[in-house]
């Protein structure tokens, strides 16, 4: 586990921000509009015991409901009670593939020619981005936009006088979580995602940051190699759980 995982786990939680959030019991509850998981979903990082687990459990049942959203459990290494995720499967949550995150130390490099970091969401970035989610995704996207915290970055690589791949990186003490990094199908395996993930990383080091986050899909057969090329190592495992029906 890498040092301090905790503050690890508590910046990739935070880079994507839920548009309302309610704590249960040490349970941190997140909504949004119910396209993405990390903002619609039980961040069970933490479990006081106020209430006993199967009670907690009808209670998200019935925040997410009346919200006319699905029950949705983000399963963490760290999550509080222990049995969390074997309670969830015998109540009928289905488990949906299984996640890694991953950590590097920042290392001074110079920004690629070919990238660049901008403050605000340029609109190629948003453009790329957006156009490769799904629907819900998309719709639900510009609000995260404006909830996203201060020390935020939007990096873009640009070939051929357009936006070619896009990364966001956002900062929280001296770590930054790396999010959203998409290359535009016709230029992959061309170098597109190692610029941006490069350009990451020469915005960290001049954040003063010391350590890269980011969280990827096990079976991303495309990105986790580069990422493991890169130097970034696995530190933390996560799953979803939803309630079927």
């Amino acid at each position: 586990m890498v040092a301090d995982g905790f503050a690890a786990q508590l910046c990739l939680r935070d880079a994507w921000p839920s548009f309302e959030t309610a704590e249960l019991g040490g349970w941190l509850l997140r909504t949004g509009h119910g396209g993405y998981n990390r903002i619609n979903s039980v961040w069970p990082g933490r479990f006081t015991g106020e209430v006993s687990c199967d009670d907690a459990i009808d209670r998200v049942e019935a925040f997410y409901q009346a919200r006319k959203q699905t029950p949705r459990f983000q399963i963490l290494d760290i999550s509080e009670p222990s049995g969390l995720d074997q309670m969830l499967e015998q109540r009928g949550y289905l488990r949906q593939p299984e996640c890694s995150d991953m950590w590097k130390a920042v290392t001074p490099v110079a920004m690629p020619a070919d990238a660049s970091v901008a403050f605000n969401a340029p609109e190629e970035w948003v453009s790329l981005y957006a156009g490769e989610q799904s629907p819900e995704r998309a719709a639900e996207f510009p609000r995260i936009l404006e909830l996203l915290p201060g020390d935020t970055g939007f990096v873009v690589c640009r070939r051929n006088g357009r936006a070619a791949g896009v990364a966001l990186v956002g900062r929280r003490g001296t770590n930054v979580a790396i999010d959203c990094v998409v290359t535009r199908p016709e230029a992959r395996r061309s170098g597109v995602a190692r610029s941006v993930m490069t350009a990451a990383e020469a915005w960290a080091a001049t954040r003063g940051a010391s350590r890269l986050l980011l969280s990827v899909v096990n079976d991303n057969a495309a990105a986790l190699p580069l990422y493991l090329q890169l130097g970034y190592r696995k530190f933390a495992a996560y799953h979803y759980r939803y309630k079927a029906g």
